[in-house]
């Protein structure tokens, strides 16, 4: 498979990182998480593939909270279509929240769960952006929603998405995650833009 990234000049790294930002990453269960190997990934890039997006926040970059070490923001704008970075079955969805709200509490956001318990959180959705209902199944690659600027996402329009392990009723932990289209080193990082390349789906079809 013929493999090829597109690196942009990062953001300056003293604009990024904060002395507090870098204790935050330090002292949580980031350091030394073990991120599973990317050619063997269940997960691809939640975006059409030949596409790219700039990827503005990273897991361990110390600005998401202590639930969202591992999440990622994917630059997005208003109206994107985005897709099932694993197969699963839809059990949350929420889109009724006007775009520009700045208001955690109103945020647009569907979860899908996998056959292994874990469950994608696919956050800030435009208002009517599920393309999927409660309970339907999804396969890898699906357009399942359109990308929005709902709830808390600071000043720029970008898909959240993080993966979880529920531990309890009441508590759950976010997990590493890496992706088998993406020809970079792994963990992603922020500062850079990512192009999503061909891969095999679950079931041998190739979007």
């Amino acid at each position: 498979m013929s493999r090829k990234l597109l690196w942009l000049a990062p953001l300056a790294i003293g604009a990024l990182w904060t002395a507090q930002a870098v204790q935050k990453s330090l002292n949580n269960h980031c350091r030394g998480a073990v991120y599973p190997d990317p050619d063997t990934s269940p997960y691809v890039l939640p975006f059409r593939v030949g596409t790219t997006s700039y990827l503005s926040q990273a897991p361990c970059d110390g600005f998401h909270n202590e639930l969202d070490w591992f999440g990622f923001d994917f630059d997005m704008p208003i109206g994107t279509p985005f897709q099932a970075a694993r197969a699963g079955v839809v059990t949350g969805l929420v889109d009724r929240f006007e775009d520009g709200n700045h208001d955690t509490r109103q945020t647009n956001w569907l979860q899908i769960t996998h056959a292994d318990g874990t469950f994608a959180e696919y956050l800030h959705l435009t208002r009517g952006g599920g393309r999927v209902e409660f309970g339907d199944p999804v396969e890898q690659g699906q357009v399942i929603g359109i990308s929005g600027f709902t709830g808390l996402t600071g000043p720029r329009e970008h898909l959240h998405f993080i993966v979880f392990l529920e531990i309890t009723d009441t508590s759950r932990i976010s997990l590493p995650v890496t992706f088998r289209n993406v020809a970079a080193p792994q963990p992603l990082e922020a500062g850079y833009t990512y192009e999503a390349l061909p891969y095999e789906a679950s079931g041998g079809r190739t979007p």
